[in-house]
């Protein structure tokens, strides 16, 4: 009988995984084809077209699960799924098509006019980039700041269908403070498939859009083809951006939001429709980080001050814009105005607002306070680790001062300008909170990981070296080997790292002569002076898509299915992190009552999302630092109990406290490993 109920147990599991999966294609495709379809009535040009089908598709899934939230089903997948289906009509019926030719179609012929050999690094870029999606969520493993925080967060929103709401994550930390954009966009995704792969998929997803604006907002500033994909290369392949992308994370967000942003501007300059997209796509970078405040800003204020003469035709579009765009922003840092006393709040405070916490004053150190002690902190090969080839770009975007004498004097002043944007960039990262050593750190972890920081702004602090390659021929050359030297030493030092963290070698390369080939055979195609497929394509174009969206499901089906086991699997492997729980998920895992039940987990001191379960069916409670033992003991009767065995809080100048709640659970452990210590819920059985 056991066996029986076992396997009946599977297959319905299977069957709901396959429909979730079969839910969040079909969301996905119609949010993409109403955004395509609006997009596609501001811009003709295939590159901008998808920059702000991709602002507008964002903006659209995270006011949609806000607004379902209102209704206390935010994260329900058939409100989800239903709604974007009647925002697809709406659009449909509304927004008459373009009058152009279909994006697919752009998009083909101009692969098929590129050279060969610019075809074969689109087609090894693109197949190269599948592989290691591919790679990633067969042998998942998402970040610290991904389980416990970016993940967690909408866990909890999962079980409660108030996406945005606050919930404590961490006792010593107050992380539901941060704006919480791409926290929402994971929920919607959450909601709809109840699998932690969709953190990997909409990190490439973000990847990709930041490629694709990197290339278009340089090309604006007339820089090639060439250079911008390197360039964009140069800063998506930083080890700080690739161990981020295995999982959900603000700083790669942020990245493509700026980069959009900055696109969106160039384009609006002699595309004015675009302009409410501008606004849009700022107020998605403001809420993802506050630390794009300073570029977007500086990038929407100089687009309406040059286009002031003619923001009046469109004024009623633009002021819709902005009120969607700037009041998504606003709400994250309203609520902390109203909950917390600051609208900055963890990292500043006013006069009346509340004393910031320990965790962060205590290590809320800049660069800039101690520079010379950071960098020996972290050491010359601690920060080629971490940040690849990322220091020779900012050297070499410094050293490029000393090109002004052989630049024409009309060059000149570009250049200097390009210079001053690099050096502000790189001022306001050095003046950041946690990118300094602070004097109780005793580690190098803190200087090395605040390098992350820079990221967003690292295609800013390159604009010196990508203008300048285009000055004299041996400029460009000079460039194109620096950036594909820097590449190398990426590719160099993440092969250092553990093995969990790195595709294989052979797998990758596979893949980028398997991409370039094919880019380099559909180069040779003919037909290139027409923006039709061929009558015998169209034939059979209908069946092809369709058997494209049932293999798509499929894949991210056969990828959700023991993807919880696949993770806890690889941090076994490669994890030295003291707080992971890897430990104990393979514990759980191995019970029936956890894998099948629906039991809350409670936890303590820091939620991580995995707790959650292979369905995502149990719901997270953090044991907070000051719960008696009367509420942890209840908490124990309904709950599985997850409890550090013991945990070192920071309280006040130099005193420390130790955080556990293992005292007030009289009964015996049902496990006991990785600093941790497990209690079944009184109220039921553990199976053995």
């Amino acid at each position: 009988m056991g066996r029986v109920a076992g396997g009946r147990i599977a297959v319905s599991g299977d069957v709901a995984l396959g429909a979730r999966m079969l839910a969040m294609t079909v969301a996905l495709v119609g949010l993409g084809a109403a955004a395509i379809r609006i997009s596609s009535r501001l811009t003709i040009r295939p590159e901008l077209r998808i920059i702000s089908a991709a602002t507008v598709g964002c903006f659209a899934a995270i006011a949609e699960a806000l607004l379902l939230g209102l209704l206390g089903i935010g994260e329900n997948g058939v409100a989800l799924l239903v709604s974007t289906i009647v925002l697809f009509a709406v659009v449909r019926v509304t927004v008459p098509a373009a009058t152009g030719p279909r994006l697919g179609a752009q998009l083909a012929v101009n692969l098929r006019a590129l050279r060969r050999w610019d075809a074969a690094g689109v087609g090894a870029l693109a197949i190269g980039g599948l592989a290691a999606l591919v790679d990633l969520l067969w042998r998942p493993y998402s970040p610290y700041d991904g389980l416990q925080y970016h993940l967690a967060e909408p866990v909890l929103w999962l079980h409660d269908g108030h996406p945005g709401s606050l919930h404590v994550v961490n006792i010593q930390t107050p992380l539901q403070a941060y704006p919480r954009n791409t926290e929402v966009l994971v929920g919607w995704l959450l909601g709809l498939s109840h699998s932690f792969e969709v953190g990997t998929l909409l990190m490439f997803g973000l990847v990709a859009l930041a490629l694709v604006s990197t290339v278009s907002a340089l090309a604006a500033l007339g820089v090639g083809r060439r250079v911008g994909v390197l360039i964009a290369l140069a800063v998506v392949t930083l080890p700080v951006s690739v161990l981020q992308l295995a999982g959900a994370s603000t700083d790669v967000a942020t990245l493509a939001w700026i980069v959009a942003t900055a696109a969106l501007c160039f384009a609006a300059l002699s595309e004015t429709a675009l302009l409410p997209v501008v606004v849009v796509a700022g107020g998605l970078a403001l809420g993802t980080k506050a630390s794009a405040a300073v570029p977007v800003a500086v990038g929407v204020a100089v687009t309406l001050w040059l286009l002031r003469d003619r923001l009046r035709a469109g004024g009623a579009k633009l002021a819709t814009g902005a009120v969607l765009g700037i009041g998504l922003a606003a709400l994250w840092y309203l609520q902390d105005w109203v909950v917390y006393g600051a609208p900055l709040y963890p990292f500043s405070r006013v006069p009346s607002g509340p004393v910031l916490p320990q965790s962060i004053t205590d290590f809320n150190t800049s660069f800039a306070q101690h520079p010379i002690a950071a960098l020996r902190a972290g050491t010359f090969h601690g920060y080629l680790r971490w940040f690849g080839g990322g220091p020779f770009l900012v050297l070499g975007a410094l050293a490029s001062v000393a090109l002004v004498p052989v630049l024409r004097a009309r060059d000149r002043r570009v250049h200097a300008i390009c210079v001053g944007c690099a050096a502000a960039a790189l001022t306001v990262w050095a003046i950041g909170p946690f990118t300094g050593y602070p004097d109780i750190a005793g580690t190098s972890w803190f200087p090395l990981n605040g390098t992350r920081y820079l990221l967003p702004s690292m295609p800013i602090v390159m604009l010196p070296i990508a203008v300048a390659s285009q000055r004299r021929r041996w400029l460009h050359d000079l460039v194109v080997v620096g950036l594909l030297g820097v590449i190398a030493v990426n590719i160099y030092e993440l092969r250092h790292w553990p093995p969990p963290l790195r595709p294989p070698a052979v797998y990758i390369v596979g893949g980028l002569l398997l991409g370039a080939a094919l880019g380099a055979w559909l180069s040779t195609r003919s037909e290139t002076s027409t923006l039709r497929p061929p009558s015998r394509i169209r034939r059979h174009l209908g069946f092809a898509t369709a058997t494209v969206f049932v293999m798509v499901t499929a894949l991210l089906a056969a990828g959700a299915a023991g993807y919880l086991r696949r993770e806890i699997s690889q941090h076994q492997r490669g994890s030295d992190d003291p707080f992971s729980v890897s430990t104990v998920i393979g514990w759980l895992d191995q019970q029936p009552d956890w894998v099948h039940g629906h039991q809350p987990v409670a936890a303590g001191p820091i939620l991580d999302a995995l707790l959650a379960g292979p369905r995502l069916s149990h719901q997270l409670v953090l044991v907070p630092q000051t719960a008696t033992c009367a509420e942890v003991q209840q908490l124990n009767r309904a709950d599985w109990l997850v409890l550090a065995k013991s945990f070192t809080v920071r309280s006040g100048p130099y005193r420390f406290v130790t955080y556990t709640r293992a005292d007030c659970v009289s009964a015996a452990p049902a496990f006991s490993g990785g600093g941790y210590l497990i209690y079944q819920p009184t109220g039921g059985t553990l199976a053995r």
